[in-house]
């Protein structure tokens, strides 16, 4: 047999112990004639880039002919001429046969399959009827991550949740206004662009630079959103703890919270994309972070030291939130109780945001849908949570609501009963009889 190429043909083959000859002829430089983007048909090559021959060309064929599929196919091992060192690259092998058509010729693998031991270098080929064989090298077929309809409904429900949410802040920003509140606004917009980036833009990934502007922006979104929460729970451990609100101005909340979360995603984006292309930094699957090379280790361990400090803090918090802080700090019983109020909905908040940033990952790397499922319905229990214990149940916004419906029903004209005078027209007074002032007043001594 030619160099680097072998043939095994099944038992099967041979029917009712009738002698069965086969005729191999390999093709030395064939391949050189053959244009590389020769593809009869879309299974070969359905992204339409150039493909190329990767090894001997081949021709098999049985005496006497067989015609029809095979019944157990034929395996054949290819020696590749060039290797792909990394399983993870962008190209892969396939199997394929040339195909004559009366309008076109070219590669076709209906028919043949590429076994799994294939490695570097060599192609393990089985294939179902003779005829002209090679191995072809092509791009690698991506399987994009697919969003499922439950995830379209919970997240699109969210998204329109949160939204109400921000817009009940903004009409009743005059009562509710605080640096809490402003960063609970904050921590809302966050919630709010990663579900829109969820639905629409994570399987964006045949448009590479938009692909890699996405997965940049989702990096920064997710660590501004532990920034601002991390910087929620300290604002509450001063609270509770030194009776104060927690140093800091409105510039370094939004040097720590908006502009240092996003120095790691653009650097990393830019060096990862500069020196190993977008493959090197995105997902296989989404707008994501790559798993191999494991550039989301990049997003992990922020995720974890900022999360870690969050619960640290309302751990250090629980200790402080007790009626103890009354007689110390001389709270009285409602200052004390709306503290705690806003102490809780930040935990939970934290916790949930913690739950659903494991299982975006989860799911964005491996496809896995259940992930996709809780993930979904976990942001949208804690959007309605958002929605009913931050705004319809906010005291000040109530009170706001209350104290605007009140004005509005002082400033309302009772109904009087009968007509008015003020219906009477010009012309209504020319019919009144004029009697002169006299009849009309009487003196009185």
């Amino acid at each position: 047999m030619a160099t680097g190429i072998r043939i095994s043909l099944p038992k099967a083959t041979i029917q009712n112990n009738q002698l069965i000859k086969a005729v191999v002829i390999t093709y030395k430089t064939l391949k050189e004639m053959i244009p590389s983007s020769s593809a009869n048909s879309s299974n070969i090559n359905p992204a339409g880039s150039t493909i190329q021959i990767n090894s001997q060309i081949i021709s098999i064929s049985f005496y006497p002919d067989r015609y029809g599929n095979l019944s157990h196919p034929v395996r054949i091992i290819f020696e590749n001429t060039n290797t792909i060192e990394n399983k993870n690259t962008a190209k892969e092998n396939v199997c394929a046969f040339w195909a004559s058509a009366p309008s076109q010729c070219g590669w076709d693998s209906t028919g043949c399959r590429t076994g799994s031991e294939s490695n570097s270098t060599h192609t393990v080929c089985y294939c179902s009827h003779t005829t002209t064989f090679s191995v072809i090298t092509r791009d690698k077929l991506v399987q994009s991550l697919q969003i499922e309809v439950i995830t379209y409904i919970c997240c699109g429900i969210a998204i329109a949740v949160l939204a109400l949410t921000i817009a009940i802040f903004v009409m009743h920003w005059k009562d509710v206004k605080s640096i809490v509140n402003v960063m609970n606004i904050n921590i809302f917009l966050c919630l709010l662009m990663i579900n829109i980036l969820v639905i629409s833009g994570l399987t964006a990934i045949y448009w590479k630079p938009l692909c890699v502007a996405i997965s940049i922006f989702l990096h920064y979104i997710f660590l501004a959103a532990y920034s601002w929460l991390l910087r929620c729970a300290i604002c509450m451990h001063y609270l509770f703890a030194k009776n104060k609100l927690a140093p800091g101005s409105i510039m370094g909340n939004f040097l720590t919270c908006c502009i240092l979360p996003a120095t790691i995603p653009i650097l990393v984006g830019i060096i990862q994309v500069s020196r190993y292309g977008f493959d090197g930094y995105l997902s296989h699957y989404a707008c994501w972070l790559s798993t191999t090379p494991p550039v989301v280790v990049t997003f992990i361990i922020p995720m974890i030291l900022l999360a870690l400090a969050a619960l640290i803090y309302n751990v250090l918090t629980t200790t402080r939130a007790s009626s103890n802080a009354r007689v110390v700090y001389d709270y009285n019983d409602e200052e004390l109780e709306i503290n705690r109020k806003n102490f809780r909905q930040s935990f939970v908040v934290l916790v949930t945001f913690i739950m659903t940033s494991i299982l975006f990952v989860a799911f964005t790397s491996t496809k896995d849908i259940v992930c996709q499922y809780i993930f979904a319905i976990i942001s949208l229990i804690q959007s309605i949570y958002i929605l009913l214990f931050y705004a319809l149940k906010n005291k000040e916004i109530q009170m706001d609501c209350k104290s605007k419906a009140k004005n509005h029903t002082a400033y309302e004209l009772k109904p009087t009963k009968g007509k008015s005078s003020s219906h009477l027209t010009p012309a209504n007074y020319n019919n009144y009889e004029d009697v002169g002032e006299d009849a009309i007043y009487q003196e009185v001594d």
